[in-house]
């Protein structure tokens, strides 16, 4: 309803999807297709959780994508996709490797705490996570991938 729009709604209900995602351990994706207003706001969502995930584990010599997946409840192609999008992703020696810019991820978490956006607490969510088939919770860990960082520009 544009009426609600740019009213940070939208955002709000992605970050409890999400968090219900991390709660089961089950990484979520919207369905698709999306529309073009669908589209920017998860890529929005999806780049504000990769650079908070990267300011929160500054240092870190190799990032497991799996462990981005699990962390934040993305699918591995979302974050791939999102480290593409904000021009981190370089081909060195044929392996896929993850550029740092901390320039932009301080300049997001600057305008993060400047913005004062609400924020779903995990600790006073009450749910309990429906039951799965076996081998089903642990699905998307089959393959890890593991992704080298280089500071960037």
């Amino acid at each position: 309803m544009p009426q609600y729009r740019r009213q940070g709604y939208g955002r709000i209900l992605i970050e409890f999807s999400y968090l219900l995602s991390r709660i089961e351990r089950q990484p979520g994706t919207p369905e698709t297709p999306l529309s073009g207003l669908g589209k920017m706001t998860y890529d929005a969502y999806w780049k504000g959780v990769i650079l908070e995930y990267l300011d929160k584990h500054r240092g870190i010599e190799n990032i497991c994508i799996n462990d981005v997946s699990s962390e934040t409840g993305l699918m591995r192609q979302d974050i791939i996709d999102t480290f593409k999008s904000l021009h981190m992703v370089a081909e060195i020696f044929k392996e896929m490797t993850i550029c740092i810019d901390w320039n932009v991820v301080d300049s997001h978490i600057k305008k993060k705490i400047e913005l004062k956006q609400i924020h779903i607490d995990p600790d006073r969510l009450r749910w309990t996570p429906s039951n799965l088939p076996d081998g089903q919770d642990n699905q998307h860990l089959e393959e890890s991938v593991f992704i080298k960082c280089i500071p960037g520009g």
